[in-house]
């Protein structure tokens, strides 16, 4: 059986889980008016290599991808699995 990656629950895909509908329904309170630059439907920016949250209306904009942390020592973002000193972080795309 499925399990969503999103909210845990089984019976579909992240993609379509009904939390994240809600979340980006046209009429939620509190969501920001499309800005015209990024895709509509996903609130991403193509920047041909990578993809990245618009920071003009994406709702989650300004916070860190889950699989992103800050690095207690330097403050450099860094990926979440990361294990390495500070100086020899891996780059994080975006």
């Amino acid at each position: 059986m499925m399990t969503c990656h999103n909210c845990g629950e089984t019976g579909h895909f992240a993609r379509s889980c009904p939390a994240l509908v809600s979340e980006w329904d046209d009429a939620a309170p509190g969501k920001p008016e499309w800005c015209g630059e990024c895709d509509k439907r996903t609130w991403l920016i193509d920047h041909g290599d990578t993809m990245a949250r618009c920071r003009a209306c994406h709702p989650l904009a300004g916070q860190f991808l889950k699989q992103h942390r800050k690095c207690g020592g330097c403050q450099q973002v860094v990926y979440a699995w990361e294990a390495q000193p500070c100086g020899d972080h891996q780059p994080v795309a975006g």
